[in-house]
């Protein structure tokens, strides 16, 4: 059975990155681990960007703050990124 956390994966699957031209989700790209909240309201995406000064950085986040948003059950995504910086999506 397909859990809430599979289909917050999958979704990030259509996040391109744009340096890479791959999936989001490529052992070798930015993306290192998705949580969810207790009450399944909420996701955390822990990842990396190619440097804190990345001009892609914005667009990279904001594409990957839809596609989590896209999944019914999710509420709110966090975006941890580089070196413990964050930025929350409601």
């Amino acid at each position: 059975m397909e859990t809430l956390k599979d289909r917050v994966i999958e979704a990030l699957e259509n996040v391109i990155d744009p340096e890479l031209g791959i999936d989001t989700n490529e052992p070798r790209t930015s993306m290192h681990d998705v949580k969810m909240s207790d009450d399944n309201k909420h996701a955390i995406v822990d990842m990396t960007l190619t440097s804190m000064g990345c001009p892609l950085a914005p667009i990279i986040i904001e594409q990957v703050e839809t596609a989590m948003l896209g999944v019914d059950e999710i509420e709110k995504v966090r975006c941890k990124y580089g070196l413990g910086t964050s930025m929350d999506k409601r």
